[in-house]
């Protein structure tokens, strides 16, 4: 994007931000001179030295015969209401902050503010704080959301990619990896899934999960969120240095691998923060380098060529990975109210042979994947008044990403058996993007009323070359016992004789008549595609405190973006919290609210690039050819190409989402919640043929806005803090969702029955449970249990052959009895593999694999070092003058799958496969990772 372009767009948003502010302001002071207070008020703003605000600061005020508690929220505000004239005292405590007590006079019915600012002080006690929760009718503040900091922190993975992972689990793990959303110092990440910017774990102040769910400043209900916010800089100079290490000799075998596979984790990371100018001007620097010889196992079963024999095919192959974070950031405090945040961010991502994670794919199969990308962002926060204040956020992004396969030969997909060939999905692909996010935030408070308005708009200009399968795939599906003339033969039972496509793949090998690929397709054309999408969103929110027991919160949020016909995405959102006894001990939380999901850039590039103009996508079924592809082809099999299209009426899939929940106080500081979801979406996207059994069109898969979900939850949650030593926080789920859609890529066994789609959806766990902790032992030590248990996933089962003749293997097996002609017999129940027109066919994702548990366990035992600072002399291990400088040595020992579970995935769905309904990958077994942190 050009520098005019550039000015262009800034101006066109500083000049809409700035607008609505006028107005809005314009509307306060109308109305704000004939509102009279009836009680006593307190309310503020907390932030550090340079006017970077503090959330979840712990408040207690004290006076009048009482005692009142709050925390700040992610704008750093609290409020007290319904006060009497007194005198009282506010104690404010933070994680990394000095307590501070502030007298506080209350001497009519009128509202008193405060703006305080807490000092870094950096001690022993801070790893003893409570993170316990409160009860409370802020609306932000939902028991059943995830707070973590501090040593929760450390039982959870140390890379980046394992950490999002992690994170994305406990936030949804009935979602797809994109339908979770991540932000990072209040700058939404990508949806791509690919992203490795996540700061060193060490580097993270807080993440929280869930907050405020029912919220319309952002797009993505609460369970779907996750929000990280890194550490402040600070007025004096702190650092932490941190290393891991693991191989294989510490490890346990994978349950699938022969041996021990070959493995090699080398960390390092650390951050360093403090001043430039003291009280002015900071910085904070945090980098890492992650070095990973991971491993992928192979578990095919393919055919000697040779003897034409089938023979398991197992072996390891070694994934080595080179992530790189650097990133600078520092904040000029202006004056008093105004500040400004300016971060530079550069992340390189390299690796090898990946695409072997199914377990199918042989080592051939693999490609080099590279990513590299600048960030540079800058942050504006104005407080205007303690009522008001206003933030703006920029980030210009330039990302490059890239796949090359190891080898250009002609893909061959034999189903559920092998995979072989160059990796046609990923032969060559160089994307080139350019983004830019703009987020404006405006917060009022009146009275009552928590006002908030806000604008975010996010923009792609993306330049992508493509190859894939442009070296053609030859797939493999099931196919029938053949006579010496190449006729089909009828089994004993007077149906088909099926053979399996492993051995319609071996007597294609041997030359029999009659038998050889299934399908053929090649990609021919431009590779190279351009396109820009924008979208934007705005809200407009109140909180209104009704009393201290009662707040409403509602609001209402407009999403729209191009490639997009529909653009009324108007998605109101509502939510109430009341404190249901004097006592504060327990809420009842309420809310509802549609939300709007955005189509992704992957989508329009799919459509443009095989539109049958800019590439073609031929396929042909039963080709005559194997292995050698010919120049040409034959236009009475090749038809017409296959052409992807958006349908005309695409819209954004949408969800409604309805929530009620108790939260309650427990004994020993505990509190407890329990909460029913319930969920239903639209216009959700999937893919589906729209020819003719003549296909005299050619092949034309549309991407619709048919499909539909429902899902239901009864949720537990018990966290707080027992005594000074144990912290702890644990969920149980108790969950369905079905779905007749699993993306965009889903495609339906037959075209003219949807009916039959709507089964489980895939990421359907009946049963998730998860519980972590931080336990302080004696002498600096503690011990971090993270323990998840879920049942299993559903997973689809298939024909292998494609029924219909749709050019898809999607097609299903209908029900059975053991007498049916051609019936396979499984432990899922007896299906015939040839259903007959009108026959039921099996629902969407019938099968189920077994249940998971892993069990993580994390050991710290810290050394503290403290001794005076220069010029200065010491008595007794203290300064004269000053407290001695605290150093410290930690040394964290992590395991992960303590109990080395064998907890399987990737199960067979072909029916007509030998290996049906077994796993081919398993997760890892126990792993034992050790590091050593320094902090200055």
């Amino acid at each position: 994007m050009s520098g005019k372009s550039l000015l262009i767009v800034l101006g066109i948003f500083l000049l809409l931000a700035n607008g609505l502010l006028l107005v809005y302001l314009g509307v306060i002071k109308l109305g704000a001179g004939a509102r009279v207070q009836e009680a006593c008020e307190l309310r503020g703003i907390i932030t550090d030295e340079k006017g970077a605000f503090i959330t979840g600061a712990a408040l207690t005020l004290s006076g009048d015969g009482h005692g009142y508690s709050t925390e700040t929220d992610n704008q750093g505000r609290f409020r007290f209401i319904g006060l009497r004239p007194g005198a009282y005292a506010l104690t404010v405590m933070a994680k990394g902050f000095a307590k501070q007590v502030q007298p506080v006079e209350l001497t009519g019915p009128r509202s008193a503010a405060l703006a305080l600012k807490l000092k870094v002080f950096i001690a022993e006690q801070m790893d003893v704080k409570s993170n316990a929760p409160a009860i409370s009718a802020e609306p932000d503040k939902n028991l059943s959301s995830i707070v973590l900091t501090g040593k929760d922190l450390q039982s959870l993975p140390g890379s980046p990619a394992s950490l999002l992972e992690a994170l994305r689990l406990m936030a949804c793990p009935s979602c797809r990896p994109e339908e979770v959303a991540l932000y990072v110092n209040g700058f939404r990440y990508d949806h791509s899934g690919k992203s490795s910017r996540l700061p060193p774990k060490e580097a993270i102040e807080m993440i929280r999960i869930g907050a405020n769910p029912f919220s319309p400043e952002y797009q993505e209900p609460g369970q779907g969120r996750i929000e990280i916010v890194t550490k402040p800089g600070s007025d004096g100079f702190h650092s932490d240095v941190s290393v891991r290490y693991n191989d294989e000799s510490l490890n346990a075998r994978n349950a699938m691998a022969n041996k021990r596979a070959p493995l090699q984790v080398r960390d390092f990371s650390g951050y360093a923060m403090g001043p430039i100018i003291r009280n002015r001007l900071d910085f904070l620097a945090y980098a890492g380098r992650w070095q990973q010889n991971e491993n992928s196992i192979v578990n095919a079963t393919a055919v000697n060529p040779l003897t034409f024999q089938p023979q398991v095919f197992s072996t390891t192959v070694v994934t080595p990975a080179r992530i790189s974070n650097v990133t600078l950031h520092t904040n000029f405090r202006a004056s008093q109210k105004h500040s400004l945040g300016v971060e530079y961010a550069r992340t390189t991502d390299n690796a090898l042979n990946q695409g072997l994670q199914s377990g199918l794919d042989l080592p051939e199969r693999a490609f080099r994947r590279s990513s590299s990308e600048d960030a540079l962002r800058f942050s504006f926060t104005s407080i205007l008044n303690e009522r008001t204040v206003n933030e703006s956020r920029i980030e210009l992004t330039r990302r490059a990403y890239g796949m090359q396969a190891a080898s250009d030969a002609p893909a061959v997909l034999v189903f559920d058996a092998f995979n072989a060939g160059g990796n046609s999905p990923a032969l060559f692909s160089s994307n080139q993007s350019r983004g830019l996010q703009l987020v404006d935030n405006f917060t009022r408070t009146i009275n009552r009323h928590t006002w908030k308005l806000g604008l975010r708009a996010e923009a792609l200009w993306l330049t992508n070359t493509d190859r894939a399968n442009f070296n053609g795939t030859f797939t493999f599906g099931a196919d029938v016992v053949r006579d010496a003339a190449g006729n089909p033969l009828a089994g004993a039972d007077g149906g088909p004789a099926l053979v399996t496509p492993l051995e319609n793949y071996r007597r294609t090998l041997m030359g029999l008549p009659g038998y050889g690929p299934s399908q053929f397709s090649i990609v021919r054309g431009t590779p190279e595609v351009r396109l820009s999408q924008w979208q934007a969103g705005w809200f407009i929110q109140d909180d209104w405190r009704l009393s201290p027991r009662l707040t409403l919160s509602y609001g209402l949020r407009h999403d729209f973006q191009t490639h997009l016909g529909d653009k009324l995405n108007f998605a109101p959102r509502v939510g109430v919290a009341w404190v249901a006894d004097k006592h504060s001990k327990s809420t009842v939380r309420a809310g509802a609210g549609l939300f709007y999901n955005a189509i992704f850039s992957d989508l329009t590039l799919t459509t443009t690039r095989l539109d049958g103009a800019h590439q073609q996508e031929l396929r042909i079924q039963r080709p005559d050819f194997f292995a050698a592809i010919p120049t040409t082809f034959n236009q009475a099999d090749v038809a017409l190409p296959t052409i992807y299209r958006k349908a005309s009426d695409l819209r954004a899939p949408y969800s409604l989402i309805a929530k009620v929940s108790y939260e309650r106080q427990l004994p020993w500081k505990m509190y407890g919640t329990v909460g029913y979801t319930w969920q239903r979406g639209m216009s959700l996207l999937r893919t589906r043929n729209l020819s003719g059994d003549a296909a005299s069109d050619g092949v034309i898969l549309q991407y619709e806005s048919t499909g539909k979900t429902s899902r239901h939850e009864l949720l537990f949650a018990l966290r707080g803090q027992i005594g000074k030593r144990l912290s702890l926080f644990s969920n149980y789920a108790l969950s369905v969702t079905r779905s007749n859609t699993d993306g965009p890529e889903t495609a339906p066994a037959s075209r003219y029955d949807l009916a039959s789609e709507y089964g489980y959806a895939s990421l359907d766990r009946r049963h998730n449970f998860y519980f972590g902790g931080t336990l302080s032992l004696p002498w600096a030590m503690s011990l971090n249990p993270f323990v998840t248990l879920t049942t299993g996933q559903p997973f689809n089962i298939t024909t292998g052959s494609d029924n219909n003749g749709d050019t898809l293997f999607t097609d299903r097996p209908a029900f059975a009895t053991a007498s049916t002609a051609g019936a396979i017999t499984t432990r899922f129940g007896v299906f015939n593999p040839n259903p007959l027109a009108g026959e039921p066919l099996v629902p969407r994702n019938f099968g189920r694999a077994p249940g998971q548990a892993i069990v993580n366990l994390n050991f710290t035992k810290t050394f503290k070092l403290g001794w005076p600072l220069a010029g200065h002399a010491a008595t007794g291990g203290a300064q004269q003058g000053g407290e001695p400088r605290i150093y410290s040595m930690v040394f964290e020992t992590n395991v992960e799958n303590l109990l080395n579970h064998a907890n399987f995935t990737g199960y067979n769905g072909v029916l007509t496969s030998p290996v049906f309904g077994r796993p081919n990958r398993a997760l890892n077994g126990r792993r034992v990772e050790f590091a050593l942190r320094f902090t200055f």
